[in-house]
C-alpha cells in the first residue's frame, strides 16, 4: 500500500481533495503505481471538509490521518490491502510522510513501514518560515498557520507575530482554497501589505512550536527519499541541502534527487516548479518504492555534494 499525503489546499470545506471535481488531479503518477498493483489510499487531512479545525503543519494529527488511511482501507476485504506500506507526501504531505517515518512505527506497530518520500516537503518549519515571513506567501501559508498553530498551542499569542491587516483577515484567508487565497496573496502584495510583523523566529515562543513541528532525522530502518528542485519558489532548496545533510550526519538512510527547474530557469525561483515537483517527485517515487516493497538495500545520497549552498545554521 502507498499512503498519499496531498500538499496545502486551504482549510475551507471545499477545499478538501475528495470534494473537488478531480481528487486526482497532479497525480500523474497514480496509474503507475496502480499498474503495480498497490493499492493507494489518500486521506482528506482531519478537519478539512469535516467538522473541526485542521491541524496544518501538525505532526502528530498528520501521521494519525495518513496511518489511518492505511487501516481503513484495509477494513475492506475487496480491496486486498496489504500490512505492508509507505507514505508519499507534496510539499505540506513532504511533511507528513517524513513525520511518518519517526511517528508511524509507534503510532501503528501492527504495520510494516517500508520508507517515506517527500517531494519539496515542508519538513524544516524553522528555515522556512524564515525564508517565506515577509513573502507574499506568508499571506497563504501563514494565515493556515495561524488558526492551527494557536488551536494546537493555547499559549501562543498572535499579536506578537502578525500585522493589523493580517489581524484582521487571517482566519477569512485560511478558509480560502488555494486559487483564491494565492491571489488574494499577491493583490496584497502588490499594495505593500505584510501578513507577519516580524520573523517568528525571533520569537521565542513561536520559535520552539515551529522547532518542536520541523521533522527530525528519520531512524536509519525506515528509508526516506526526497526530491527538491533548484529552483523550488515556496520550499528553499538551500533548506533542503542543509536538512539532509544532517539527517545523514544523524544517520539517516536518505537519498535525494535533485531536480533542474520545471518552470522558470535556475536562477528565478518559481511557485510553479513547486506546484510541478509532485508529479514528477511521484513518478521517482513511484520507482524507488518498488526496490523497497522489494526488499532492495535503500540507496543513498549521503556524501554526495548538492547543486546548491545549504543554508547555514545563522
Amino acid at each position: 500500500m502507498v499512503s498519499w499525503a496531498h500538499p496545502t489546499t486551504g482549510m475551507g470545506d471545499a477545499c478538501a481533495p475528495s470534494r473537488t471535481p478531480k481528487p486526482t488531479d497532479l497525480m500523474d503518477w497514480l496509474p503507475a503505481m496502480l499498474d503495480l498493483g498497490w493499492v493507494v489510499v489518500a486521506t482528506d487531512y482531519a478537519g478539512l471538509g469535516t467538522d473541526g479545525v485542521e491541524s496544518y503543519l501538525i505532526a502528530e494529527s498528520e501521521v494519525r490521518d495518513v496511518v489511518n488511511a492505511v487501516r481503513a482501507t484495509r477494513n475492506f476485504p475487496d480491496a486486498n490491502a496489504s500490512s505492508t506500506y509507505a507514505v508519499f507526501g507534496h510539499s505540506q504531505g513532504g511533511h507528513a510522510s517524513l513525520w511518518a517515518g519517526t511517528l508511524a512505527p509507534q503510532y501503528a506497530p501492527e504495520l510494516d513501514l517500508v520508507g517515506v518520500a517527500g517531494a519539496a516537503p515542508a519538513a524544516p518549519l524553522a528555515d522556512l518560515v524564515s525564508e517565506l515571513w515577509d513573502t507574499d506567501l506568508a499571506w497563504l501559508i501563514g494565515a493556515e498557520v495561524s488558526v492551527s498553530y494557536p488551536a494546537n498551542y493555547p499559549g501562543l499569542d498572535l499579536t506578537d507575530v502578525l500585522t493589523d491587516a493580517a489581524l484582521g483577515s487571517y482566519a477569512n484567508l485560511a478558509e480560502d482554497c488555494l486559487g483564491t487565497g494565492g491571489a488574494e496573496s499577491e493583490i496584497r502584495s502588490a499594495f505593500k501589505q505584510q501578513f507577519y510583523v516580524r520573523n517568528p523566529m525571533d520569537v521565542p515562543a513561536w520559535a520552539q512550536v515551529l522547532n518542536d513541528q520541523s521533522a527530525p532525522p528519520v531512524p536509519a530502518d525506515i528509508p526516506v527519499l526526497v526530491t527538491q528542485s533548484v529552483n523550488d519558489g515556496v520550499i528553499a532548496s538551500a533548506s533542503i541541502a542543509r536538512m539532509t545533510t544532517q539527517w545523514c550526519a544523524a544517520g539517516s538512510v536518505i537519498n535525494t534527487v535533485w531536480l533542474g527547474p520545471l518552470r522558470g530557469s535556475t536562477d528565478s525561483s518559481s511557485v510553479l516548479t513547486h506546484v510541478y515537483e509532485g508529479v514528477v517527485g511521484g513518478a521517482i517515487a513511484t520507482t524507488w518504492l518498488e526496490g523497497r516493497f522489494a526488499g532492495e538495500p535503500a540507496p543513498t545520497s549521503c556524501g554526495q555534494s548538492a547543486p546548491i549552498i545549504a543554508a547555514s545554521d545563522g
